[in-house]
């Protein structure tokens, strides 16, 4: 075990490119895939709740894998749909692995291929069209989603019908925002479609109609 260990320490990093701290945590940490804006801020918001992460990056000239080196985030250089990357980056001993790359089709590659490596890993895929997850709901089983677009717009339509939400939460295929010291359903109704937002969640602006606001004290 010890000579193996030595090997690991000497090879391993020569087969990868590897950024930043450079020791790699082996366990409870999660793996985030592409370290653009979502990813280097995903980093560091599970950093600050004190979990250990390992981005992988596969461009070896992207502008955060400074800030990655700068912030001493454990960064590998490679394809995060690379099996044997996946496997030395600990997959199986992973809490999760998000991809959350600017690509759906990427995103979704990678979590394909996660998938191949260790099935029962917990998957968060970041996705900005329908399209695209429906035609991941036959690659691979699919949990919860999040429409996170209908979420940034609902916030938006709050914000400008002048109620003060401090976020925007789904429970039970219902929209609801937390304002003050209760969340309050928010459904709205509009003769209009909005290519983000189901008719019910997206009035039009101009009528400025108000929701329907049904209090849940927490």
């Amino acid at each position: 075990m010890f000579t193996a260990g030595i090997i690991e320490r000497l090879l391993g990093t020569s087969l990868i490119g590897l950024i930043g701290q450079r020791v790699l945590p082996r366990r409870n940490h999660v793996i985030v895939v592409g370290l653009g804006q979502v990813g280097l801020r995903l980093c560091l918001e599970l950093r600050k709740l004190g979990i250990p992460v390992v981005a992988i990056e596969r461009d070896d000239r992207a502008r955060n894998l400074r800030l990655a080196r700068a912030l001493n985030i454990p960064t590998i250089v490679g394809h995060g749909t690379d099996r044997t990357l996946l496997e030395r980056a600990r997959l199986d001993r992973a809490r999760c692995l998000a991809a959350v790359g600017s690509d759906d089709r990427d995103n979704i590659a990678v979590s394909v291929a996660a998938h191949g490596v260790h099935p029962d890993a917990r998957l968060v895929l970041r996705a900005g069209e329908h399209e695209a997850l429906t035609d991941t709901g036959s690659l691979l089983p699919l949990g919860i989603t999040r429409n996170v677009a209908t979420l940034s717009a609902t916030f938006v339509v709050a914000r400008l019908l002048g109620l003060d939400a401090h976020r925007v939460v789904i429970a039970n295929n219902a929209i609801h925002l937390e304002l003050d010291d209760a969340f309050e359903q928010f459904t709205l109704t509009a003769p209009h479609h909005c290519p983000h937002l189901t008719t019910q969640t997206c009035p039009p602006l101009a009528h400025r109609a108000y929701p329907e606001k049904t209090s849940t004290k927490r």
